[in-house]
Protein backbone atom coordinates (compact mmCIF):
# COMPACT_ATOMS: atom_id res chain seq x y z
CA UNK A 1 0.00 0.00 0.00
CA UNK A 2 1.53 3.35 -1.02
CA UNK A 3 1.61 6.52 1.04
CA UNK A 4 -1.23 8.12 -0.91
CA UNK A 5 -3.56 5.22 -0.07
CA UNK A 6 -2.64 5.39 3.59
CA UNK A 7 -3.24 9.10 3.67
CA UNK A 8 -6.68 8.68 2.06
CA UNK A 9 -7.62 6.09 4.71
CA UNK A 10 -6.43 8.38 7.52
CA UNK A 11 -8.42 11.30 6.12
CA UNK A 12 -11.52 9.11 5.71
CA UNK A 13 -11.27 7.89 9.32
CA UNK A 14 -10.84 11.44 10.57
CA UNK A 15 -13.91 12.62 8.66
CA UNK A 16 -15.95 9.65 9.97
CA UNK A 17 -14.87 10.43 13.53
CA UNK A 18 -15.91 14.05 13.11
CA UNK A 19 -19.31 13.02 11.69
CA UNK A 20 -19.95 10.59 14.57
CA UNK A 21 -18.93 13.21 17.13
CA UNK A 22 -21.22 15.74 15.48
CA UNK A 23 -24.12 13.27 15.50
CA UNK A 24 -23.58 12.54 19.20
CA UNK A 25 -23.42 16.24 19.88
CA UNK A 26 -26.58 16.81 17.84
CA UNK A 27 -28.37 14.04 19.76
CA UNK A 28 -27.45 15.71 23.04
CA UNK A 29 -28.51 19.11 21.77
CA UNK A 30 -31.79 17.69 20.44
CA UNK A 31 -32.50 16.04 23.80
CA UNK A 32 -31.65 19.23 25.67
CA UNK A 33 -33.84 21.20 23.27
CA UNK A 34 -36.74 18.77 23.81
CA UNK A 35 -36.43 19.05 27.60
CA UNK A 36 -36.03 22.83 27.58
CA UNK A 37 -39.00 23.29 25.25
CA UNK A 38 -41.42 20.93 27.02
CA UNK A 39 -44.49 22.33 28.72
CA UNK A 40 -43.25 21.16 32.10
CA UNK A 41 -39.79 22.70 31.65
CA UNK A 42 -41.37 26.04 30.74
CA UNK A 43 -43.62 25.86 33.81
CA UNK A 44 -40.64 25.01 36.05
CA UNK A 45 -38.81 28.14 34.88
CA UNK A 46 -41.72 30.28 36.10
CA UNK A 47 -41.62 28.84 39.63
CA UNK A 48 -39.75 30.39 42.55
CA UNK A 49 -37.08 27.96 43.80
CA UNK A 50 -35.56 27.71 47.27
CA UNK A 51 -32.76 25.17 47.40
CA UNK A 52 -32.81 22.45 50.03
CA UNK A 53 -31.12 23.38 53.28
CA UNK A 54 -30.24 21.36 56.31
CA UNK A 55 -32.83 20.71 58.99
CA UNK A 56 -35.25 18.98 56.60
CA UNK A 57 -35.88 21.92 54.28
CA UNK A 58 -37.52 23.95 57.03
CA UNK A 59 -36.14 27.25 55.79
CA UNK A 60 -37.46 26.62 52.29
CA UNK A 61 -40.85 25.50 53.58
CA UNK A 62 -41.13 28.58 55.79
CA UNK A 63 -40.39 30.83 52.84
CA UNK A 64 -43.06 29.08 50.78
CA UNK A 65 -45.58 29.34 53.63
CA UNK A 66 -45.24 33.11 53.59
CA UNK A 67 -46.69 33.15 50.07
CA UNK A 68 -50.29 33.21 51.22
CA UNK A 69 -51.96 32.55 47.87
CA UNK A 70 -49.58 30.19 46.13
CA UNK A 71 -49.09 26.45 45.68
CA UNK A 72 -45.71 24.96 46.50
CA UNK A 73 -44.19 21.50 46.58
CA UNK A 74 -41.05 20.32 48.33
CA UNK A 75 -38.66 17.67 47.04
CA UNK A 76 -37.01 15.96 50.05
CA UNK A 77 -33.36 16.66 50.87
CA UNK A 78 -30.94 14.31 49.16
CA UNK A 79 -33.46 13.53 46.42
CA UNK A 80 -33.90 14.55 42.80
CA UNK A 81 -37.32 13.74 41.41
CA UNK A 82 -37.92 13.33 37.69
CA UNK A 83 -41.47 14.16 36.64
CA UNK A 84 -42.67 12.77 33.33
CA UNK A 85 -45.79 14.92 33.57
CA UNK A 86 -47.56 17.33 35.86
CA UNK A 87 -51.32 17.69 35.88
CA UNK A 88 -53.62 20.38 37.30
CA UNK A 89 -57.35 19.59 37.61
CA UNK A 90 -60.29 21.87 38.40
CA UNK A 91 -63.41 20.54 40.16
CA UNK A 92 -66.95 21.77 40.67
CA UNK A 93 -66.91 20.33 44.22
CA UNK A 94 -65.06 21.88 47.16
CA UNK A 95 -63.17 18.65 47.92
CA UNK A 96 -61.90 17.52 44.48
CA UNK A 97 -64.45 14.70 44.44
CA UNK A 98 -63.98 12.17 41.66
CA UNK A 99 -66.67 12.69 39.03
CA UNK A 100 -66.83 16.49 39.46
CA UNK A 101 -63.90 17.34 37.17
CA UNK A 102 -64.39 20.50 35.12
CA UNK A 103 -61.13 20.52 33.20
CA UNK A 104 -57.46 19.65 33.39
CA UNK A 105 -54.13 20.87 32.09
CA UNK A 106 -51.40 18.29 31.59
CA UNK A 107 -47.82 19.44 31.15
CA UNK A 108 -45.54 16.90 29.47
CA UNK A 109 -41.88 16.67 30.40
CA UNK A 110 -40.68 15.06 27.19
CA UNK A 111 -39.42 11.52 26.73
CA UNK A 112 -36.96 11.76 29.65
CA UNK A 113 -38.96 13.98 31.97
CA UNK A 114 -37.84 17.08 33.86
CA UNK A 115 -35.60 16.87 36.92
CA UNK A 116 -36.47 18.70 40.13
CA UNK A 117 -33.54 18.73 42.59
CA UNK A 118 -34.21 18.89 46.33
CA UNK A 119 -35.82 22.12 47.47
CA UNK A 120 -39.14 23.94 47.42
CA UNK A 121 -40.83 25.14 44.23
CA UNK A 122 -43.48 27.83 44.68
CA UNK A 123 -45.93 29.11 42.12
CA UNK A 124 -45.67 32.76 41.08
CA UNK A 125 -48.16 35.30 39.78
CA UNK A 126 -46.81 34.57 36.29
CA UNK A 127 -47.10 30.76 36.56
CA UNK A 128 -50.63 31.00 37.99
CA UNK A 129 -51.72 33.42 35.28
CA UNK A 130 -50.30 31.12 32.61
CA UNK A 131 -52.15 28.13 34.10
CA UNK A 132 -55.40 30.06 34.39
CA UNK A 133 -55.29 30.96 30.70
CA UNK A 134 -54.87 27.31 29.66
CA UNK A 135 -58.26 26.36 31.09
CA UNK A 136 -61.63 26.94 29.49
CA UNK A 137 -62.78 30.30 30.94
CA UNK A 138 -66.23 28.99 31.91
CA UNK A 139 -64.77 25.93 33.66
CA UNK A 140 -62.14 28.00 35.46
CA UNK A 141 -64.65 30.56 36.72
CA UNK A 142 -67.00 27.77 37.90
CA UNK A 143 -64.43 25.72 39.80
CA UNK A 144 -64.44 25.38 43.57
CA UNK A 145 -61.28 23.33 44.14
CA UNK A 146 -58.03 22.41 42.43
CA UNK A 147 -55.50 19.55 42.66
CA UNK A 148 -51.89 19.18 41.50
CA UNK A 149 -50.67 15.71 40.44
CA UNK A 150 -47.10 14.64 39.65
CA UNK A 151 -46.18 11.67 37.47
CA UNK A 152 -43.01 10.07 38.80
CA UNK A 153 -40.64 8.20 36.52
CA UNK A 154 -39.87 4.55 37.20
CA UNK A 155 -37.28 4.01 39.93
CA UNK A 156 -35.96 1.55 42.49
CA UNK A 157 -37.51 1.25 45.94
CA UNK A 158 -36.56 -0.77 49.03
CA UNK A 159 -38.03 -3.96 47.58
CA UNK A 160 -37.15 -3.63 43.90
CA UNK A 161 -38.23 -1.88 40.71
CA UNK A 162 -41.05 0.68 40.89
CA UNK A 163 -43.18 1.62 37.90
CA UNK A 164 -43.95 5.18 36.88
CA UNK A 165 -47.14 6.52 38.47
CA UNK A 166 -49.13 9.50 39.77
CA UNK A 167 -48.64 11.11 43.19
CA UNK A 168 -51.16 13.75 44.27
CA UNK A 169 -50.92 16.78 46.51
CA UNK A 170 -53.90 17.46 48.77
CA UNK A 171 -56.99 19.13 47.38
CA UNK A 172 -56.99 22.94 47.55
CA UNK A 173 -60.41 24.57 48.07
CA UNK A 174 -60.32 27.62 45.83
CA UNK A 175 -62.87 29.27 43.52
CA UNK A 176 -60.48 29.32 40.60
CA UNK A 177 -57.48 31.61 40.17
CA UNK A 178 -57.77 35.22 41.26
CA UNK A 179 -56.19 38.26 42.84
CA UNK A 180 -56.91 37.29 46.43
CA UNK A 181 -54.65 40.04 47.77
CA UNK A 182 -57.42 42.48 46.85
CA UNK A 183 -60.47 43.01 49.06
CA UNK A 184 -62.80 41.99 47.60
CA UNK A 185 -60.89 39.55 45.35
CA UNK A 186 -60.72 40.38 41.65
CA UNK A 187 -59.81 38.49 38.49
CA UNK A 188 -56.19 37.95 37.52
CA UNK A 189 -54.62 40.34 35.04
CA UNK A 190 -51.27 40.12 33.27
CA UNK A 191 -48.53 41.52 35.49
CA UNK A 192 -50.78 41.59 38.57
CA UNK A 193 -51.30 39.32 41.54
CA UNK A 194 -52.67 35.89 40.63
CA UNK A 195 -53.01 32.97 43.00
CA UNK A 196 -55.31 30.59 44.86
CA UNK A 197 -57.67 31.33 47.72
CA UNK A 198 -55.86 28.87 50.00
CA UNK A 199 -52.08 28.29 49.98
CA UNK A 200 -50.41 24.88 49.96
CA UNK A 201 -46.99 23.43 50.64
CA UNK A 202 -47.03 19.77 49.55
CA UNK A 203 -44.08 17.68 50.79
CA UNK A 204 -43.70 15.03 48.11
CA UNK A 205 -42.53 11.46 48.82
CA UNK A 206 -39.19 10.30 47.45
CA UNK A 207 -40.80 7.53 45.37
CA UNK A 208 -44.10 6.42 43.89
CA UNK A 209 -45.81 3.39 45.45
CA UNK A 210 -48.87 1.37 44.44
CA UNK A 211 -51.60 0.56 46.94
CA UNK A 212 -54.47 -1.85 47.39
CA UNK A 213 -57.37 -0.74 49.57
CA UNK A 214 -60.81 -1.92 50.67
CA UNK A 215 -63.76 0.41 50.10
CA UNK A 216 -65.85 2.00 52.82
CA UNK A 217 -68.89 1.58 50.62
CA UNK A 218 -70.79 -1.69 50.52
CA UNK A 219 -72.91 -2.88 47.64
CA UNK A 220 -75.21 -5.75 46.86
CA UNK A 221 -74.70 -7.79 43.71
CA UNK A 222 -76.18 -5.09 41.51
CA UNK A 223 -72.97 -3.06 41.49
CA UNK A 224 -74.09 -1.28 38.33
CA UNK A 225 -77.11 0.20 40.13
CA UNK A 226 -75.06 1.13 43.21
CA UNK A 227 -72.65 3.13 41.07
CA UNK A 228 -75.44 4.77 39.09
CA UNK A 229 -76.98 6.01 42.36
CA UNK A 230 -73.89 8.00 43.37
CA UNK A 231 -74.35 11.80 43.59
CA UNK A 232 -72.11 12.35 40.57
CA UNK A 233 -74.64 10.38 38.44
CA UNK A 234 -72.17 8.43 36.32
CA UNK A 235 -73.26 6.77 33.09
CA UNK A 236 -72.61 3.09 33.79
CA UNK A 237 -73.43 0.35 31.29
CA UNK A 238 -72.02 -2.80 32.94
CA UNK A 239 -71.36 -4.02 36.46
CA UNK A 240 -67.56 -4.15 36.32
CA UNK A 241 -67.44 -0.54 35.09
CA UNK A 242 -69.60 0.39 38.08
CA UNK A 243 -67.20 -1.39 40.42
CA UNK A 244 -64.24 0.51 38.96
CA UNK A 245 -66.15 3.78 39.35
CA UNK A 246 -66.83 3.03 43.02
CA UNK A 247 -63.11 2.34 43.56
CA UNK A 248 -62.26 5.81 42.25
CA UNK A 249 -65.12 7.55 44.09
CA UNK A 250 -64.91 5.86 47.50
CA UNK A 251 -64.01 7.76 50.67
CA UNK A 252 -61.27 5.25 51.52
CA UNK A 253 -59.33 6.00 48.33
CA UNK A 254 -55.95 7.25 49.59
CA UNK A 255 -55.51 10.99 49.03
CA UNK A 256 -51.90 10.58 47.92
CA UNK A 257 -53.25 8.46 45.05
CA UNK A 258 -56.23 10.69 44.28
CA UNK A 259 -54.99 11.36 40.75
CA UNK A 260 -54.38 7.68 39.99
CA UNK A 261 -56.87 5.25 38.47
CA UNK A 262 -58.12 2.28 40.50
CA UNK A 263 -59.77 -0.91 39.29
CA UNK A 264 -61.87 -3.37 41.26
CA UNK A 265 -60.51 -6.86 41.88
CA UNK A 266 -63.49 -8.75 40.49
CA UNK A 267 -62.93 -11.81 38.37
CA UNK A 268 -63.25 -12.63 35.63
CA UNK A 269 -62.88 -9.39 33.74
CA UNK A 270 -61.30 -8.50 30.44
CA UNK A 271 -58.17 -6.87 31.90
CA UNK A 272 -56.58 -8.05 35.11
CA UNK A 273 -56.39 -5.08 37.54
CA UNK A 274 -52.86 -5.80 38.73
CA UNK A 275 -49.59 -5.66 36.84
CA UNK A 276 -47.18 -8.57 37.17
CA UNK A 277 -44.21 -8.13 39.47
CA UNK A 278 -45.56 -5.05 41.28
CA UNK A 279 -45.30 -4.61 45.06
CA UNK A 280 -48.44 -3.26 46.73
CA UNK A 281 -48.75 -1.33 49.99
CA UNK A 282 -51.71 -0.54 52.21
CA UNK A 283 -53.07 3.00 52.48
CA UNK A 284 -50.25 4.08 54.81
CA UNK A 285 -47.73 3.55 51.96
CA UNK A 286 -45.46 2.01 54.59
CA UNK A 287 -46.79 -1.51 55.15
CA UNK A 288 -46.04 -3.80 52.25
CA UNK A 289 -48.94 -6.21 51.95
CA UNK A 290 -48.53 -8.01 48.65
CA UNK A 291 -46.54 -8.79 45.56
CA UNK A 292 -48.18 -9.72 42.28
CA UNK A 293 -46.27 -12.68 40.90
CA UNK A 294 -44.95 -12.57 37.36
CA UNK A 295 -46.74 -15.75 36.32
CA UNK A 296 -50.13 -15.01 37.86
CA UNK A 297 -53.40 -14.29 36.14
CA UNK A 298 -55.58 -13.73 39.19
CA UNK A 299 -54.88 -11.05 41.76
CA UNK A 300 -56.64 -12.59 44.72
CA UNK A 301 -55.04 -15.99 44.35
CA UNK A 302 -51.50 -14.94 43.67
CA UNK A 303 -50.57 -11.92 45.72
CA UNK A 304 -47.82 -12.97 48.09
CA UNK A 305 -46.43 -11.18 51.09
CA UNK A 306 -43.19 -9.51 51.98
CA UNK A 307 -40.76 -10.73 53.11
CA UNK A 308 -40.87 -12.74 49.91
CA UNK A 309 -38.74 -15.58 51.25
CA UNK A 310 -41.23 -18.30 50.42
CA UNK A 311 -40.15 -21.46 48.65
CA UNK A 312 -42.24 -23.91 46.72
CA UNK A 313 -43.41 -26.50 49.19
CA UNK A 314 -43.04 -24.12 52.16
CA UNK A 315 -45.30 -21.69 53.96
CA UNK A 316 -45.12 -18.22 55.52
CA UNK A 317 -47.27 -15.66 57.29
CA UNK A 318 -47.83 -12.20 55.83
CA UNK A 319 -46.50 -9.19 57.71
CA UNK A 320 -49.80 -7.39 57.19
CA UNK A 321 -53.22 -8.01 55.72
CA UNK A 322 -55.30 -5.47 53.80
CA UNK A 323 -57.87 -5.33 56.61
CA UNK A 324 -55.37 -4.81 59.42
CA UNK A 325 -57.91 -4.42 62.21
CA UNK A 326 -60.45 -7.13 61.45
CA UNK A 327 -61.87 -9.43 58.86
CA UNK A 328 -63.91 -8.43 55.88
CA UNK A 329 -65.63 -10.35 53.14
CA UNK A 330 -65.53 -8.29 49.95
CA UNK A 331 -66.88 -9.35 46.61
CA UNK A 332 -63.97 -10.88 44.71
CA UNK A 333 -65.39 -12.69 41.71
CA UNK A 334 -67.89 -14.84 39.96
CA UNK A 335 -66.44 -18.28 39.28
CA UNK A 336 -66.82 -21.17 41.68
CA UNK A 337 -63.73 -23.08 42.86
CA UNK A 338 -63.86 -25.49 39.90
CA UNK A 339 -64.29 -22.59 37.45
CA UNK A 340 -67.17 -24.36 35.76
CA UNK A 341 -70.06 -22.28 37.09
CA UNK A 342 -70.35 -18.50 36.98
CA UNK A 343 -71.90 -16.97 40.11
CA UNK A 344 -71.25 -13.27 39.57
CA UNK A 345 -74.74 -11.95 40.36
CA UNK A 346 -75.45 -12.05 36.63
CA UNK A 347 -78.80 -10.86 35.36
CA UNK A 348 -79.33 -12.13 31.80
CA UNK A 349 -75.63 -13.05 31.59
CA UNK A 350 -74.51 -9.53 32.56
CA UNK A 351 -72.29 -9.83 35.70
CA UNK A 352 -72.91 -7.72 38.79
CA UNK A 353 -76.31 -6.43 37.73
CA UNK A 354 -78.61 -8.41 40.06
CA UNK A 355 -79.52 -8.17 43.75
CA UNK A 356 -81.62 -11.33 43.67
CA UNK A 357 -81.37 -13.73 46.59
CA UNK A 358 -81.68 -16.55 44.04
CA UNK A 359 -78.25 -15.68 42.57
CA UNK A 360 -74.80 -15.79 44.15
CA UNK A 361 -71.35 -14.20 44.04
CA UNK A 362 -67.99 -15.09 45.56
CA UNK A 363 -66.55 -13.29 48.59
CA UNK A 364 -63.09 -13.42 50.16
CA UNK A 365 -61.48 -12.56 53.49
CA UNK A 366 -58.96 -9.73 53.49
CA UNK A 367 -57.89 -10.36 57.09
CA UNK A 368 -56.17 -13.61 56.15
CA UNK A 369 -52.39 -13.46 56.05
CA UNK A 370 -51.43 -17.08 55.52
CA UNK A 371 -49.46 -18.36 52.55
CA UNK A 372 -50.09 -22.06 52.25
CA UNK A 373 -48.91 -24.67 49.78
CA UNK A 374 -51.61 -25.89 47.44
CA UNK A 375 -49.82 -29.17 46.88
CA UNK A 376 -49.19 -28.47 43.20
CA UNK A 377 -45.87 -26.71 43.64
CA UNK A 378 -47.28 -23.18 43.98
CA UNK A 379 -47.97 -21.04 47.00
CA UNK A 380 -51.09 -18.90 47.22
CA UNK A 381 -52.51 -16.51 49.74
CA UNK A 382 -56.12 -17.03 50.64
CA UNK A 383 -57.51 -13.54 50.33
CA UNK A 384 -59.81 -15.44 48.04
CA UNK A 385 -60.72 -18.10 50.61
CA UNK A 386 -63.96 -18.18 48.74
CA UNK A 387 -67.43 -18.31 50.17
CA UNK A 388 -70.72 -18.03 48.36
CA UNK A 389 -72.98 -15.11 49.21
CA UNK A 390 -76.45 -14.23 47.99
CA UNK A 391 -76.59 -11.26 45.66
CA UNK A 392 -79.03 -9.56 48.03
CA UNK A 393 -76.27 -9.27 50.67
CA UNK A 394 -73.91 -6.28 50.79
CA UNK A 395 -70.11 -6.38 50.65
CA UNK A 396 -67.13 -4.10 50.09
CA UNK A 397 -64.77 -4.10 47.11
CA UNK A 398 -61.00 -4.54 46.84
CA UNK A 399 -59.41 -1.78 44.73
CA UNK A 400 -56.04 -1.93 42.97
CA UNK A 401 -54.04 1.14 41.95
CA UNK A 402 -53.04 1.35 38.29
CA UNK A 403 -49.81 2.92 37.07
CA UNK A 404 -51.39 4.89 34.21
Amino acid sequence: MNNNSINRIIVSLAISTIIVACNVGNDKENLKSEVDSSDLAKYKKMLAYASAQTNQDKSAINRASSDTHHQAFTVPAGTTLTFLKMRVTLFSSTNCQFGTELGLVEMNGGSNGVQFPAGTYTSTDASNFALKNRFDPVAESSSLSIRFDYRYESSTDTYGAVDAGWVSAACIPSPGFGDYDSNPPTDCVSGGACGLFNPQVAVLPSTYRSVVYVTAMKTDGNIKATAQALPTHPYITIGITGADYICNYDANKPSRSAGATFKAALFPQSVSPQKRGIYYYDSSYERLIAHSMESSNFLMGYLVSYPATWAYGGSNNMDHSIAEYGSDDPWIGGWNSNRDTFLGCADNSSPWTSASSDLSGITGDTSLRRIKTDGDGYDSIYWNASSTAGCNTVHKLVCVQQND
